[in-house]
């Protein structure tokens, strides 16, 4: 093979076509054999074309002279004008306004009369006017505080059990007196001013006192360190007797159950005496 010849590609060649390896492109095939001649008269399948036949000879659709011409598309009628109104009748249209107007003229005299016999008359008694509801008064808006200036909830809470958790807080203000719903912030204000106005300041019974709440962390754990701490049962009568509210009734105790007597099965033997000392 020359330099100037192209390998042929690989694969089956193109129909009709040969490889030329100087020009390096497929090309037509002289030995090919010759395309049949469609063959005259094959109608193509499927529905023919409107207004057409099939020509056989020359292999095309051509117009069909049999075929009824096409129909022509049915044109709307004009609409009719109205005819103008005779002078008669536009002159009893105007006139219906005028009359409606003085009319309304008349009606309105009347009115005005009835009106001025109306306030002739003695005024009839007027029905008795329903008593209006009183408004419920709009709940005291409750002071906002920092939690550093509640000196009476930290001293009862610092050595309490979960300290003034939400439950906690709850139980408070439940023995307080007070309400015991909203936010941990509401009911922290309450329970604090409701032991303000117990002057809970001045107690000394209470432990830890006034004076133990203001020392260092430290030292009031180390004072403290020995002590029991505070349950929220007990915590709850100190502040009923605070407060005078009346201390929930206690739960009945349930009954412990019997327990099932064994009948022995066998006596026991009897002890024998002491032996006498010589």
């Amino acid at each position: 093979m020359s330099a100037e010849e192209h390998p042929k590609p690989k694969g089956r060649p193109p129909k009709d076509k040969m490889w030329d390896a100087a020009t390096a492109e497929w090309v037509d095939d002289p030995d090919a054999p010759a395309p049949a001649p469609a063959a005259a008269g094959n109608r193509p399948k499927g529905r023919a074309p409107k207004g057409k036949m099939w020509d056989a000879d020359n292999n095309e659709w051509v117009d069909d002279p049999d075929a009824p011409p096409p129909a022509e598309k049915k044109r709307k009628a004009p609409k009719k004008e109205k005819a103008p109104l005779p002078v008669k009748k536009k002159a009893k249209a105007a006139a219906k306004p005028k009359a409606k107007a003085a009319e309304d003229e008349g009606e309105e005299e009347d009115e005005e009369a009835e009106d001025e016999e109306e306030e002739e008359a003695p005024k009839a008694k007027k029905a008795p006017k329903k008593k209006a509801k009183k408004a419920k008064a709009p709940k005291k808006a409750e002071p906002k505080m920092e939690l550093e200036d509640m000196k009476c909830l930290i001293r009862i809470a610092r050595r309490l059990v979960d300290g003034a958790s939400t439950a906690n807080l709850k139980a408070m203000c439940a023995a307080l007196g007070e309400e015991d719903d909203g936010a941990k912030q509401k009911l922290s204000v309450r329970v604090e001013m409701a032991l303000r106005k117990l002057n809970f300041d001045t107690n000394t019974a209470f432990k830890p006192t006034k004076a133990d709440i203001e020392l260092p962390l430290e030292e009031f754990n180390t004072k403290y360190e020995d002590e029991p701490v505070i349950r929220m049962g007990a915590l709850a009568k100190v502040l009923h007797d605070l407060s005078g509210t009346a201390a929930p009734a206690p739960k009945s105790a349930s009954k412990p159950r019997a327990e099932p007597v064994v009948e022995a099965t066998a006596k026991a033997a009897p002890r024998a005496a002491p032996k006498a000392r010589s």
